[in-house]
């Protein structure tokens, strides 16, 4: 099996292309870990860093740069902390079957960018077992 850090295998991927817009879907779902860490990959030509202080001015400052994202997550899973920039969080509640509560719980990611010209479009997938959260990636 090979091994690597998710967040850098994403940026190889995305080989540095405009990222047009995103879908996740997650179980658990944290927005300062997916703001702080994630969706800096999204702008790689902005100073994004570990500190968080200073990430939060540059979001302020570059946050309608950021492109149309979706996260769809567990209604009870998401973390308590409101999001700060403008994507959307769609926390779903499913309703109990027979009894029992079940969970929204895949973890999809897409990713459209912009391909090698204007017409074209590559679409990023990754399917694991990660959540949008510290301990998931």
């Amino acid at each position: 099996m090979k091994e690597f850090i998710l967040a850098e295998k994403l940026k190889e991927e995305m080989a540095g292309k405009k990222v047009i817009a995103a879908v996740f879907h997650t179980f658990n779902f944290d927005p300062k870990f997916f703001e702080n860490y994630l969706l800096p990959l999204f702008l790689p030509d902005i100073p994004f860093g570990d500190d968080e202080i200073q990430n939060t001015i540059l979001w302020k400052k570059f946050q309608n740069e950021l492109p149309p994202i979706t996260v769809y997550c567990d209604f009870h899973a998401k973390s308590q902390k409101g999001n700060n920039l403008n994507y959307l969080v769609r926390p779903l509640d499913i309703l109990k079957i027979n009894g029992v509560k079940p969970c929204f719980h895949p973890k999809h990611s897409f990713i459209l960018l912009q391909g090698s010209t204007q017409q074209d479009l590559d679409l990023l997938v990754f399917v694991g077992s990660n959540n949008l959260s510290e301990a998931g990636w």
